[in-house]
């Protein structure tokens, strides 16, 4: 199978009709198509990949005037260099893709291609409802193989992860995460997928492009440069510390073996894909820490719906020394049709704390005014976040003065419960906060507040009894701290 030629990427229409398309396929027709039809990681990845093969094609865009110009080109220019790198895509054979052609590994030591994917039990890897496991594994066919591979690259956790030989070298250490597990990703969505790749390409020289980047080289794409040994110290540096050889990334050594096991392992010591401060991912969002002031990537969480930190989202201030939301956003701050919306996916592939493992798939999409990112709109919706935020605070205190009076054990308190449904009912209402902050700059609507007032009040009262007269005294004292300051 050719990943040029041969149909894997699935998207879908306009008429709402899904296909697989080969490589080629998709760019050639991206005009007519409507969007990708994938998961959260698989959507990272392929986006990844699509914008890695037109950024490549491009050479650019140098500069803001350059990218303006560039979308009638994109096609074009991508199917001639796919054409002329036809043979390095490859599944399989001398020089599969993203493969070590002559990784071996003790017997039994092989891995089934369950492990490539993130939804299936495999290994440490438990799946709830995942009756197809099995310690043979599973059968895939080559198109699901491929986007499984490069999914994998992109989200492979850290630790363990196998074994392999590489020129009668074992490599079976610990080692790092894939870069793109556990953030926040985000990207700007067009009518079209040509759309959406054209505003999510990133400028070599511009004031959110890649010379801003902590180690700001443009680079190659992995397969132009595939490292030939471990001592091939040219290619890894440029897998690991370029824009273009981190996109496809080199995150682990990896053989298809059959259509249903392969050789994983991890990379050898020397080389890893570094993170910040050295580094910067190009889709994430990256906050500072309000102590140390160092910066990390924005992590997904289920249990915070993404509305909350749309305020470090959409923030663009180059002098906040890299903090802010992906760069690909930062471009429309300057939109002429200050009016208009602009549509952003964020999501990703959430784990535990150390990246080990896997937790849950998340991805939320918001149409939002390109007027919020003015810095007054936005600093006004952050204030709305923060209101949210100290009724939390107000709400929790309260629920622990009831029960306290109650004479109950701490630790049975349902101070969590009380979150989770006062929470639950702002996520159904966050489309307000968007007209406060847009059509009444100058301060909170009571409209917002009157809402997280409302929401505060409701989980108060479902998780504090009130029905015996021992109830409603200890009910009304843990009102009276159920306060919120009302904003200026």
């Amino acid at each position: 199978m050719n990943l040029i030629k041969d149909p894997w990427i699935p998207v879908v229409m306009p008429e709402g009709d899904g296909k697989k398309l080969s490589l080629s396929d998709t760019l050639s027709r991206s005009e007519k198509i409507a969007d990708l039809e994938a998961t959260p990681p698989q959507r990272v990845a392929l986006m990844r990949m699509l914008i890695c093969v037109v950024q490549a094609a491009l050479d650019g865009p140098e500069d803001m005037a350059a990218w303006e110009t560039c979308k009638d080109r994109i096609i074009s220019e991508s199917l001639s260099y796919l054409e002329h790198w036809q043979e390095k895509f490859e599944l399989r054979g001398d020089a599969p893709f993203m493969q070590i052609s002559d990784l071996t590994v003790e017997p039994g030591k092989d891995k089934t291609l369950d492990m490539l994917d993130c939804r299936l039990s495999s290994g440490n890897n438990s799946a709830l409802f995942d009756q197809g496991a099995s310690p043979e594994g599973r059968n895939f066919s080559d198109p699901e193989i491929a986007l499984h591979l490069i999914t994998f690259l992109n989200f492979s956790t850290g630790g363990k992860v196998g074994q392999a030989q590489w020129n009668q070298k074992k490599y079976s250490d610990a080692t790092f995460a894939a870069p793109c597990i556990k953030w926040a990703h985000t990207f700007v969505m067009g009518n079209t997928l040509l759309d959406t790749l054209f505003f999510n390409l990133l400028c070599k020289e511009d004031e959110f492009g890649i010379s801003n980047f902590p180690n700001g080289e443009w680079g190659k794409p992995v397969w132009e440069q595939f490292p030939e040994s471990v001592e091939d110290t040219t290619a890894f540096e440029n897998a690991g510390r370029t824009y273009l050889g981190r996109l496809v990334p080199l995150s682990r050594f990896i053989k298809l073996e059959s259509n249903d096991r392969c050789i994983i392992g991890p990379t050898h010591k020397a080389f890893k894909i570094e993170q910040l401060p050295s580094f910067r991912e190009p889709s994430t969002t990256v906050k500072a820490n309000n102590k140390s002031g160092d910066l990390f990537y924005l992590p997904l969480s289920s249990e915070k719906h993404m509305w909350r930190e749309l305020g470090a989202v959409l923030s663009f201030k180059t002098s906040d020394e890299g903090r802010g939301g992906a760069p690909a956003l930062g471009k429309f701050l300057n939109a002429a049709d200050a009016s208009g919306r602009v549509e952003i996916w964020v999501g990703g592939l959430e784990t535990g704390a150390q990246a080990a493992k896997l937790s849950d798939m998340l991805e939320w999409r918001f149409r939002l005014p390109l007027s919020l990112l003015d810095t007054g709109r936005l600093s006004q919706y952050k204030a709305g976040v923060s209101l949210a935020e100290k009724a939390e605070w107000a709400l929790s205190e309260s629920v622990k003065a009831c029960f306290k009076d109650l004479n109950m054990d701490p630790r049975v308190i349902p101070v969590s419960k009380a979150k989770t449904l006062f929470w639950s009912s702002l996520d159904r209402l966050y489309p307000v906060l968007f007209k406060t902050a847009v059509d009444e700059y100058k301060a909170l609507s009571d409209h917002w507040y009157k809402e997280v007032r409302s929401a505060m009040e409701q989980a108060y009262s479902l998780v504090c009894p009130h029905e015996t007269p021992r109830q409603i005294q200890a009910y009304t004292k843990g009102l009276e701290r159920l306060r919120l300051k009302k904003p200026d």
